[in-house]
């Protein structure tokens, strides 16, 4: 069973970009390895500027499983609850956000600063 998320970052205009992601999008998840893996602006732009939607997200952009054949591209929001609104009637459980140099998570209400998420031992 999937666990769909949406992962977004505010661009310089303002607006949110956005892609699609399958598989593993609750915070121990997607959640860890945004927080873990794509810790700046270059890493977050070069996942989302592959315009493809991800089916599984790896600790870097070559490591990532993309859904060649899918429909869904990266898409631009106006606002990050925009984002919330359209991928919630797709199906996402999960959204993460990268702004102001840092990730914020939702679970479908506003977005807050991602919280730290303990390490499994």
């Amino acid at each position: 069973m999937a666990t769909r998320s949406a992962i977004g970052m505010l661009t310089w205009d303002g607006k949110v970009k956005a892609v699609y992601c399958h598989f593993d999008g609750y915070p121990k998840g997607v959640g860890r390895t945004l927080r873990d893996s794509y810790k700046d602006v270059f890493k977050v732009a070069g996942l989302i500027n592959t315009n493809k939607s991800i089916s599984s997200l790896g600790k870097n952009v070559k490591e990532t499983k993309f859904i060649e054949d899918s429909e869904w591209e990266a898409l631009t929001f106006d606002t990050p609850n925009d984002m919330i609104e359209h991928y919630t009637t797709n199906w996402c459980e999960y959204f993460y956000l990268f702004c102001d140099d840092y990730w914020k998570d939702s679970k479908g209400g506003s977005f807050r600063k991602m919280r730290t998420i303990k390490k499994v031992k």
